[in-house]
This record gives structure tokens, C-alpha cells and sequence, in this order.
């Protein structure tokens, strides 16, 4: 009897495995195949949030345009954590001139939720669910969600994948700004604010995003990206790094496009200056003593949410007097 469940659970565990083995190699191809048949064009899901507080709000003068790329425990547009939520509502604040937009579902190439109108939509709805509840087996389930936008993630960077999913969530971020009244003909200053995983997403997309001629410029806060053919494209780029962000620092040492003193366009990026470090303080990559905490303290007395904000603003203000050549409003 006890040979006999020894054997149910390897019998199961390894069949386990090679299932999760095949649906890695036959992901990429079912979650593009749409988009290469029609030509590289596929039906871009939209479902505005209607505006929370400053936050999805059009201005008197927009001049210039914020995309928050959220980290990889999204399933839609619509499941920001109270910490993403508190910091963009104060950037808002302190970006009167500017609409931030949060709205943008950063794992799909169509923007469309895991949630709706997909074959396991109730599956994902339901791995949801328990991810909010407070217990441990729970939260572990939970983590399919994280697992399954890493994918989405290592496709922006597999070189396989990359240009068609990379192109294909820029044509969303475009399709968005549009939306809120951006005009390709005038373009205006957009900045994608990325958060952890999302860094790659936004990687990937800045390189079409200035294609089509938009000024994109790149805030990274503590984000995992590889260098690929796309980020040096960026006007500007920012990283926001603490001193205790253990998890940033083990990801780096796996992005070796990336390492400083390599031939590579990244390292030439870096010495023309089109890349700037910005220094954390002991913040941690998430949670408390994170960058989004509300209840730790940097030496002066802020919050680290409002020392994060206030970082976001400054530069966003300061290019928006760039482009505009008028005083930005504070």
C-alpha cells in the first residue's frame, strides 16, 4: 500500500511537470497566434475606468501623459493594490498639467483581462479570489497569476517573441492616449511609469511607441528588463533603486545586456547620459519599508510613498517645461 501512493505521487508530480514543460512551449503560440494571423492586427480590448479622484482625469492643459505599468500580480485594469492606487493619486496631485493613466492592462497583448471573455476567465476569476484572502494556501495559489504574467514577461524579452508582442502592446498604449485625447500630430511628452515585471513591458514598447514619433520617456522603479533592441530608444530613463531591494539586485544579475563595460547599446546609452540612478534610500522592493509604504519614514520625515511621488513629479514637471517652455504649474 505504501509503494502504491509513493507511486500515485510521483506518477502525479511528474505528470504535473511535463504538462507545465508543454504548456510553457505552446503558450507564446496560443497567446499570438491571432495577432500574426491577421496581420498584425487584432482587436484592441477597451474598457475605460471612469476617473478616481485626479487619476483618469483630463486636464485644462495636458501637457504631457502618464501610463502606469503595474507589477505582475494584475489580472485586468480594474485590480490595483491600495499602494499603486495611493501613489498615483498623489503624482496626479503634484502633476497638474499632466493625465496619469492606469487604466492599461500591461500582460496582453489586446489588453484584455484574464477575467473576461477568455476561455478560463472563471479559472482566473476564481485564482483571484484566493489570492485576497489572508491565509498562506491561499496566497499560494494566488501566485498562478504572478507565474502566468512572468511568461508574458520572458516573451517581451525572449528575441523569438519579442518584436510582434512588443509591437503589438505598444499599438495598445497608443490606441489608449488616444483615447484620452492625445493627438499623434502634436505630440506631447509620455512617460510609462513601470513597476517590478513591468519594467520589461514597457522595454519592449518603447521602441515602436517612438515610431509612430511619440517623446517616451522611461521611469523604472525597480524594474527587471533586459536591454534588447527597444529601451535605448527611450529619451530619458530613470531607476528608482533602494539599498535593501534584494529581489532587484538578484534579477540583474541575470540580465547581462545590462552589465556596464560590455560593447553593447545599453552601455553606450549609459555614457551618452540618456540614463539616470536614482538613489532610494533602505527601501525594499515591495511591501513594508517598500517604496509605496505609507508607514515607513526617510530621514527628512516623509512617507516613502510621498518621497516616491514627490521623485516622480520632479522629473515629469521638469520636462513639461522643456517642451512646453512655460513654468509648470505646482
Amino acid at each position: 500500500m505504501d509503494s502504491f501512493i509513493y507511486f500515485d505521487t510521483a506518477f502525479w508530480g511528474w505528470g504535473t511537470l511535463h504538462l507545465l514543460f508543454l504548456w510553457l512551449a505552446v503558450f507564446p503560440y496560443l497567446s499570438l497566434r491571432a495577432f500574426i494571423r491577421n496581420g498584425r492586427k487584432v482587436e484592441i480590448h477597451s474598457q475605460l475606468c471612469p476617473p478616481e479622484g485626479d487619476v483618469r482625469t483630463l486636464r485644462k492643459r495636458n501637457e504631457a501623459y502618464v501610463l502606469f505599468l503595474s507589477g505582475v500580480g494584475r489580472v485586468s485594469s480594474q485590480t490595483m493594490s491600495m499602494r499603486e492606487r495611493g501613489i498615483l493619486q498623489r503624482l496626479a496631485r503634484l502633476c497638474p498639467s499632466t493625465v496619469v493613466l492606469d487604466d492599461v492592462f500591461a500582460y496582453s497583448i489586446n489588453n484584455l483581462p484574464l477575467t473576461e471573455n477568455r476561455r478560463l476567465s472563471g479559472y482566473w476569476r476564481w485564482v483571484f479570489k484566493q489570492k485576497l484572502k489572508k491565509n498562506l494556501l491561499h496566497a499560494l495559489v494566488g501566485y498562478l497569476i504572478n507565474f502566468r504574467n512572468i511568461v508574458q514577461i520572458t516573451m517581451s524579452a525572449d528575441t523569438r517573441y519579442s518584436q510582434i508582442y512588443n509591437e503589438g502592446f505598444a499599438r495598445v498604449l497608443v490606441r489608449h492616449l488616444e483615447q484620452y485625447g492625445y493627438e499623434l500630430e502634436n505630440p506631447k511628452p509620455v512617460f510609462i511609469v513601470s513597476y517590478s515585471g513591468a519594467g520589461q513591458i514597457a522595454a519592449g514598447a518603447v521602441k515602436y511607441l517612438e515610431q509612430y514619433g511619440l517623446p517616451v520617456y522611461a521611469l523604472m522603479l525597480a524594474c527587471f528588463f533586459t536591454e534588447g533592441p527597444g529601451v535605448v530608444k527611450a529619451k530619458h530613463l530613470w531607476e528608482f533603486i533602494g539599498s535593501a531591494d534584494v529581489a532587484y539586485r538578484i534579477c540583474f544579475t541575470f540580465t547581462p545586456s545590462r552589465w556596464q563595460g560590455l560593447p553593447t547599446p545599453w552601455s553606450r546609452f549609459v555614457r551618452e547620459g540618456k540614463m539616470t540612478r536614482v538613489e532610494m534610500g533602505a527601501m525594499r522592493h515591495t511591501g513594508r519599508g517598500g517604496y509605496l509604504d505609507r508607514n515607513s519614514r526617510m530621514p527628512d520625515g516623509s512617507s516613502y510613498i510621498d518621497f516616491t511621488a514627490a521623485k516622480f513629479a520632479e522629473i515629469i514637471n521638469e520636462i513639461g517645461v522643456q517642451h512646453t517652455g512655460e513654468p509648470s504649474l505646482k
